[in-house]
């Protein structure tokens, strides 16, 4: 009988045995197995429904502390804090620069498509063809302020690309921010407004902009937090397989550990019936894995 007991002590001539919190919750779990049954299937089929809420976060901005002061501000005051969202297009020359009609030609197409993109910000789509990167001139006396590429949609005239060349190396902000210092690549920027854009759809445009634009002289890649986002999406396929490989593995290795298969599974029903239950929280809360 004292296997069943622990924490005796002696008091005067009799020994009090106090059983453990372990073998208390055990003999409640027994006696009341109906109950705990009843309670446990009702937990997995709320779980399970709820778990069907739970989606893979799209958006960096769900990994901020929502409760944070300064996360708070952001979320009041988007547009004074600017963007997390952005996306990054590069354009690479192998031979010669960037200071010709057919590359300043693929900048410019990339900058239009990228302003037509669901969910971008206008204001936030910066390249060396728009026309909100200026040139500043001091000239006579009197100070000039002009785009740096006149008429991006036009081809440009010899004295045209060599001003333009000149505007990127004697204007502050240009020369190692937008055109790199060797003068074969040019960046493009491009930010979007947060919650409204759909990663995939940012991810599959910019595919087909950079297919369009490549060829046997010309590199287009492209990079960002909307990228990485439809990137997880499209692997989430690929991880779920993962775990379900690593979980089979780990059944397994617990199944020779305890030597019999019925402990094999009694450490995966333990393990799903947390799985679902964690689920069940996030989707009780609409909070995004």
């Amino acid at each position: 009988e004292r296997e069943w007991y622990s924490g005796a002590r002696k008091l005067g001539e009799e020994d009090m045995v106090i059983p453990s919190w372990s073998t208390i919750y055990s003999r409640f779990v027994i006696r009341h197995r109906v109950f705990i049954l009843v309670l446990l299937i009702f937990l997995l089929g709320g779980g399970g429904w709820l778990a069907r809420r739970v989606t893979l976060a799209a958006k960096i901005t769900d990994y901020y502390p929502s409760l944070h002061p300064h996360v708070r501000l952001y979320q009041e005051f988007p547009e004074m804090l600017k963007l997390t969202n952005a996306v990054v297009v590069t354009v690479t020359v192998k031979d010669g620069t960037i200071y010709t009609n057919e590359t300043l030609g693929k900048i410019h197409r990339i900058s239009v498509d990228l302003l037509d993109t669901k969910g971008v910000n206008p204001f936030e789509v910066m390249s060396l063809t728009t026309p909100r990167l200026k040139d500043i001139r001091v000239q006579d006396g009197s100070i000039n302020i002009m785009p740096v590429v006149e008429g991006p949609e036009h081809p440009q005239s010899p004295e045209a690309l060599a001003r333009i060349k000149n505007a990127v190396y004697t204007n502050l902000g240009i020369r190692g921010v937008y055109v790199s210092p060797d003068d074969k690549t040019a960046l493009i920027r491009a930010g979007f407004w947060d919650g409204m854009a759909e990663p995939r759809v940012v991810f599959e445009r910019l595919q087909a902009l950079a297919e369009r634009e490549r060829d046997a002289n010309t590199e287009v890649e492209f990079t960002g937090n909307l990228a990485l986002a439809a990137w997880l999406i499209e692997a989430a396929p690929q991880v779920l397989l993962l775990l379900l490989i690593s979980g089979g593995i780990a059944v397994l290795l617990a199944g020779q550990m305890l030597g019999a298969l019925p402990g094999a599974v009694l450490v995966f029903v333990v393990n799903l019936v947390g799985a679902i239950c964690g689920f069940g929280l996030l989707g009780a809360q609409r909070l995004t894995l």
